[in-house]
């Protein structure tokens, strides 16, 4: 999972936990390592540069794991809303991902439940002897998702100011 400011993962979860109060959340204990773009970005830079890099693999992983569970719940708390968040079962999961298959823009589909199952971990970060610092979650998605949740409430506003002003 890779996390900035326009990223699919975060954002994604951002924009489905606003729609409804109860949140059923497929494949919870799934486990995540998010490395944030720019240090994909300084990896990919500094290994270009570096001919010992060449033919290699890098395993790159932020400095933190989490359960999908737990960044769903950091993600509410980032935007500030409360919602009942359900794990569901193993089965659970498989029926929402076939469901899910066939909602525009795929919430989660079965390619999601299936990667799931894989932990999406590093055993051996690649980072440090890149001398990169892995930027945490923590240090940037609350400000990104924060402020894009106040520039939506701002221009809401804006609309319903417009509203009455022309009644």
């Amino acid at each position: 999972v890779i996390f900035g400011a326009h990223d699919s993962f975060f954002n994604r979860c951002a924009a489905l936990l606003r729609l409804a109060w109860i949140f059923p959340l497929a494949c919870h204990s799934a486990r995540f390592a998010p490395v944030h773009a720019g240090d994909v970005a300084e990896a990919m830079a500094r290994s270009l540069k570096d001919p010992v890099s060449y033919g290699r693999r890098y395993h790159l992983c932020g400095p933190h794991v989490y359960t999908l569970e737990a960044l769903v719940r950091f993600t509410a708390h980032c935007i500030g809303v409360k919602r009942w968040i359900i794990p569901l079962n193993d089965m659970l999961s498989r029926m929402q991902a076939a469901v899910f298959d066939f909602v525009p823009g795929k919430p989660f589909s079965t390619d999601n439940y299936l990667s799931a199952k894989i932990d999406s971990v590093c055993g051996h970060n690649n980072l440090a002897e890149l001398g990169i610092t892995p930027i945490p979650v923590e240090a940037v998605v609350p400000q990104y998702l924060s402020n894009r949740f106040q520039r939506a409430r701002y221009y809401q506003m804006r609309r319903q100011s417009h509203r009455n002003t022309a009644a």
